[in-house]
């Protein structure tokens, strides 16, 4: 087998395979470059988001066991919770899929230090953005977690339509 590659490889001529050689490492640079350049936009839509998501928390000013918000982040997903992390209320519909939070405990949420993170929704078909941060219910007297959050859905699609 060895010699009869080693046969047909002699009998190629140079220049078909210089050509041949070149065309393999230009389909590699760009395989390579439109990697790299994937992980960029990827990551500068993230930091669009969590800028957004950002501001959204800090016009937050009261909280409230019902999820009513006269300011605030109306366009956003908006969810108050309990320390042990099950969810008080939030702004959606019920038939909107919203993101899992079961696992934002109070304690979890300290640790993370108000960084966003990446979240599916309970079926696993969408993604979400979101940051947490302990806030008071003046209602209830008690510490709860606040969590401001928004769909991927756009920037999943900026990305979709660059993959093949």
């Amino acid at each position: 087998m060895h010699e009869q590659l080693s046969g047909w490889w002699g009998g190629v001529s140079l220049r078909t395979k210089i050509t041949g050689v070149t065309v393999l490492l230009v389909t590699l640079g760009l395989l390579v470059a439109g990697v790299g350049t994937m992980t960029v936009l990827r990551n500068y839509l993230l930091t669009q988001v969590d800028s957004n998501i950002n501001a959204a928390a800090k016009d937050i000013t009261t909280v409230t066991s019902t999820c009513e918000q006269s300011t605030g982040p109306i366009k956003f997903f908006f969810a108050v919770l309990n320390a042990d992390g099950s969810q008080r209320c939030n702004n959606l519909d019920e038939s909107v899929p919203k993101p899992a939070l079961r696992e934002m405990t109070m304690s979890s949420v300290i640790s993370a230090q108000g960084q966003a993170s990446t979240v599916w929704d309970s079926s696993h078909t969408r993604q979400w953005r979101v940051i947490a941060f302990v806030g008071f219910d003046p209602q209830s007297a008690s510490n709860v977690t606040v969590v401001v959050g928004e769909s991927l859905d756009s920037s999943n699609a900026i990305i979709g339509q660059f993959t093949v």
